[in-house]
């Protein structure tokens, strides 16, 4: 794992959703291989394969083909 400091990921206890107005770091700094950002609207929380399995699968079905 490359040494850095660790992502901020910020989120919003009160509704347990990622926060928007936190602001992104650069993914291309973080991460070596193919990135691709994804937002999953509906009140999604912090367990995405059970709250959204559709969009869970579909962005392993697209990671895959990287």
């Amino acid at each position: 794992m490359r040494s850095g400091p660790p992502a901020n990921q910020g989120t919003d206890p009160a509704n347990s959703r990622a926060r928007r107005d936190t602001p992104a770091s650069d993914p291309e700094a973080r991460f070596p291989g193919k990135y691709e950002h994804r937002v999953v609207e509906g009140g999604i929380g912090h367990n995405l394969p059970q709250e959204a399995p559709q969009a869970f699968a579909q962005a392993i079905i697209d990671a895959a083909g990287f």
